[in-house]
């Protein structure tokens, strides 16, 4: 929503330095509370870099190559996922465990020089706020808090709180609900929706999403102990 309005450029820059700057409040965290401030400072600039190579790809590469890029990126995103917590484990046993956070500086360092060679980092002059005012905040609002309380639930469950328990299952229930809601309110309601079905209107589209989605369950069952523990 933030590329449409100030382009790809800043906002992928804007990315990368959240990312740089949660990593620093990681390395140099001496309490749990300041760990956990700095990964969702990292998480933050993570998740937009991640977002943003979609965009990228889906605006700027024809159609008919997308399921291929995607793969790319989903094979780079699997590779890191697989040699992160090995290089992460080798610096907690022949290191310090802040080692683990310091290694990231040299991606960071990678991205920000690699940028600007990738993407056009002008930003317009004028800003067109009717962009602001016909993005679908009520869709963005709605799939952060479904998504959100469901994560929590998933994350209380067999760990905080039994899966049986009301600290876990309301949180999930409260997320389904809310993500049925976006479902209808998309559907009906938004005038400018955010998450339309016009994204499945071909086949060719529907699969490669279906695959991004199934590459999610495919990496978090791989990384997770507490999901083969379910």
């Amino acid at each position: 929503m933030m590329s449409e309005v100030f382009s790809h450029g800043p906002v992928w820059i804007l990315a990368v330095l959240f990312a740089t700057i949660g990593t620093g409040i990681c390395s140099g965290a001496m309490t749990l509370a300041e760990l956990i401030v700095g990964r969702m400072v990292q998480g933050i600039g993570g998740g937009g870099t991640m977002s943003l190579c979609f965009v990228i790809m889906t605006e700027s590469a024809p159609e008919s190559i997308h399921s291929r890029y995607s793969c790319y990126i989903l094979l780079t995103r699997m590779c890191g996922a697989i040699l992160g917590p090995v290089v992460g484990g080798l610096f907690v046993d022949h290191a310090n465990w802040t080692w683990v956070f310091y290694f990231n500086f040299i991606f960071c360092a990678l991205g920000l020089l690699g940028i600007p060679f990738a993407v056009d980092l002008r930003v317009s002059k004028y800003i067109p706020l009717r962009k602001l005012r016909i993005l679908d905040w009520s869709g963005a609002t709605m799939a952060f808090l479904s998504f959100g309380s469901i994560l929590v639930g998933l994350s209380w469950g067999g760990s905080s709180y039994r899966w049986s328990e009301w600290q876990t299952i309301v949180p999930i229930v409260v997320g389904g609900g809310v993500l049925l809601s976006l479902v209808f309110y998309e559907s009906n309601w938004a005038l400018h929706p955010q998450f339309g079905r016009r994204v499945f209107r071909s086949r060719m589209m529907t699969m490669t999403y279906l695959g991004c989605f199934l590459h999610g369950f495919v990496v978090s069952f791989g990384i997770s102990p507490n999901l083969f523990h379910i």
